[in-house]
């Protein structure tokens, strides 16, 4: 088996030169953050005596390097497995298995609903994270920057915006019209809140937060 852990704009070009050199039925998988388009084209050219079966394990960090390896990062988090139609059954349960051994929860998906969940789960994140970092450097007074100011709250929600630029930019891209969506769909949520704030409704405010705070509790992180 070959894992190809690269950024997804080198991965189709890697397995297309691993094809080269590999052996008659050899399973190539991957960790990238997309999945839609990158199956699609690495499944344009691979033979039919090799296999490919698109994974995205959903753990890591803004960090980077050997440094940061860990030991423990995928027990008990999600592994995504994204096979097509045409994608080998027997390699999809190779794939499965291998990441199950190292502690992955294991859902089985197509490379669209990936997408479509993942950018809204990660990729939109990381989109309001480097917003609010943006936004809370360019407001000051005599006082100062706004982000000179901030504390561990504004930490916490944007602490994914110190991520490799060169990783997103080519997962932004990659996913560009889920994302652009899913932008949309968080002007709308703000809206709602300007809405409430500007009508003072402190009424539809606490129901709004209180919702919100038990959809947060609930969530198995």
């Amino acid at each position: 088996m070959l894992i190809i852990a690269t950024p997804v704009d080198t991965i189709a070009e890697l397995a297309k030169e691993a094809i080269k050199y590999a052996k008659k039925g050899c399973i190539i998988t991957d960790v990238g953050s997309t999945k839609s388009k990158l199956v699609k084209e690495i499944e344009s050219f691979i033979p039919n005596d090799i296999y490919f079966v698109g994974a995205h394990p959903m753990a890591g960090s803004h960090k980077t390097g050997v440094d940061s390896a860990c030991a423990t990062l995928f027990e008990q988090n999600l592994c995504i497995i994204t096979p097509t139609e045409s994608t080998n059954s027997d390699a999809v349960q190779t794939v499965s298995d291998m990441w199950q051994n190292i502690g992955s929860i294991i859902k089985i998906m197509s490379p669209e609903e990936h997408d479509f969940l993942i950018s809204a789960a990660s990729h939109l994140p990381h989109v309001v994270a480097y917003a609010l970092v943006q936004l809370a450097s360019s407001v000051e007074n005599q006082q100062g920057r706004a982000i000179d100011f901030a504390g561990t709250g504004f930490a916490d929600v944007t602490r994914i915006a110190s991520g490799s630029p060169e990783l997103w930019s080519g997962i932004l891209l990659q996913n560009e019209e889920m994302v652009v969506s899913m932008i949309d769909k968080m002007n709308s949520e703000l809206t709602e809140f300007k809405t409430i704030l500007e009508a003072k409704d402190k009424s539809a405010l606490m129901e709004k937060l209180t919702h919100i705070k038990q959809i947060r509790d609930s969530f198995r992180k």
